[in-house]
């Protein structure tokens, strides 16, 4: 008695194969929270007796509509979640295939895989352009191999260029006025490892990505003792420093430098002696080559002790130039003989044999 007093007073208990909504037999018509109808056949099918049943459908309705926009919902989330993955991946992170021609994998996931508006994503965050000849979607990965690879030509390129300004910006590390007085000072008393830099790699060498570590590292070692050839200035060279208002013992006054701040100062210096030494021999100037430094004391300095030393191995690997007894001439141009001007070339009589009329 009381289980049916329960099943009368529930109006959530599937009775069968009836429904309470409609009275109709149903095997997928449910009431309840657990297994609520879906609100288009609650819209489309209204229950018959709407008195008997309203609360029920319109509960019924209400909980299909809340599932149907968490689910669109989770959809919403799950794409801008991959359009985020999408903006923060990078050049580094794709793959390509064995042939080089399109693109295997992008992170973890599979080119393939991916949906085409994710890919379009990864590529304008990237600056790949598309081409019109590749916009179909199983042709995106190409327009990101093409752009790798011309990328690829363009470090080639660039690279030396990068060298060169880098070379010319002043590094961080010289702060105090003595810094380069002292390098210039290394160099000179310690030429022969100045001279061995310049060397390329050998068998000694295979362990570091520079030549000649060791020559660095005495250098480096050399300029930051105590030596008393490194904290003073040449008096030849001091003497040419008049009306610069350096002083005598600008020398003790650097910065402490480890072996690569050593070397990049080295190549700050001889990349600016250069170019002043290029200004210096230009055609049409006729000054000393102390209005070729701008200001730039330490390359004075500089040129003065090279000069001192006399040393043409250590002048060269300072400002490479050609020696005295080389001179460059143009070459002859070489203009082909013609079939008859050959012939005649051949021997005199040869043309009255060949050309009777000649």
């Amino acid at each position: 008695m009381s289980s049916s007093s329960e099943d009368e007073a529930s109006p959530y208990v599937l009775s069968g194969k009836t429904s309470p909504l409609t009275g109709e037999d149903n095997e997928d018509s449910y009431v309840g929270e657990e297994h609520p109808p879906d609100s288009e056949n609650c819209a489309e099918n209204p229950p018959a007796d709407e008195s008997a049943a309203g609360p029920v459908a319109e509960h019924a309705c209400t909980t299909a509509n809340k599932r149907k926009h968490s689910t669109r919902d989770e959809k919403a989330r799950k794409k801008n979640q991959m359009a985020t993955w999408a903006q923060g991946m990078k050049l580094r992170d794709v793959i390509l295939t064995r042939e080089g021609d399109d693109v295997e994998t992008l992170g973890p996931m599979k080119w393939t895989d991916l949906p085409a508006d994710v890919r379009k994503i990864f590529m304008k965050a990237n600056n790949i352009k598309l081409s019109q000849s590749l916009r179909k979607s199983s042709e995106l990965g190409r327009n990101v191999a093409n752009h790798m690879k011309a990328q690829d030509l363009k470090d080639q390129i660039k690279g030396p260029m990068k060298e060169k300004t880098a070379a010319a910006v002043k590094p961080s590390c010289i702060t105090k006025e003595g810094t380069l007085f002292r390098v210039a000072n290394t160099i000179i008393q310690k030429k022969e490892w100045f001279i061995e830099t310049k060397g390329s790699h050998d068998r000694e060498d295979q362990d570091s990505r520079r030549p000649k570590p060791a020559a660095w590292q005495l250098m480096c070692e050399f300029y930051n003792s105590n030596d008393v050839a490194a904290e003073e200035l040449s008096p030849h060279a001091k003497n040419k420093l008049i009306g610069f208002s350096i002083e005598d013992d600008v020398c003790k006054d650097y910065d402490k430098l480890n072996h690569s701040e050593f070397e990049a100062c080295v190549i700050y210096l001889n990349h600016h002696y250069r170019i002043a030494c290029n200004k210096n021999a230009a055609s049409g100037y006729h000054g000393s080559f102390g209005g070729c430094v701008g200001g730039k004391v330490y390359l004075l300095y500089y040129h003065e002790c090279l000069a001192k030393t006399g040393d043409k191995a250590l002048s060269s690997c300072a400002y490479p130039t050609l020696q005295d007894g080389i001179r460059c001439t143009s070459a002859e141009s070489y203009k082909p003989l013609s079939q008859r001007n050959r012939v005649c070339h051949l021997h005199p009589s040869v043309p009255y044999l060949l050309f009777p009329f000649y």
